[in-house]
């Protein structure tokens, strides 16, 4: 599977009904921090946008080469935060082909997925 990042202000797709496609922002570089009322937000990241991913051939090891393309050394912990939630109660381990199928078929509407990535040493995750 070849991903591309798009041109900068491109729109994202229409994707309809079908779960086949879908758009993915991958966050990386930043850590997770807690702020006043029990709010978690992502700092300091960076954001890469990937648009019309195949679901049927989108894997962790499709992560694993998006990681090392942006320089990164394996191994990494990916988290993605379900669909209508926030990062302090959403955040899903993306570890097995299972985890992959769950995160796909919980898409929302606009069928887009926030994906992090935590470095070895980074355990604020779950902090």
């Amino acid at each position: 599977m070849q991903l591309r990042a798009p041109l900068q202000h491109q729109h994202a797709p229409q994707y309809g009904d079908d779960k086949k496609y879908f758009t993915i922002r991958f966050f990386h570089g930043g850590e997770f921090t807690w702020i006043q009322d029990g709010i978690k937000l992502y700092l300091f990241g960076k954001e890469e946008v990937y648009y019309n991913v195949d679901s049927q051939s989108f894997g962790v090891h499709v992560l694993n080469t998006i990681v090392e393309n942006l320089g990164y050394s394996l191994p990494i912990t990916y988290m993605y935060k379900e669909s209508g939630k926030g990062l302090a109660d959403g955040l899903r381990k993306l570890i097995t082909a299972a985890d992959v199928e769950d995160m796909i078929q919980e898409l929302g509407v606009d069928k887009t997925v926030e994906i992090y990535f935590v470095p070895p040493g980074s355990e604020n995750v779950d902090d």
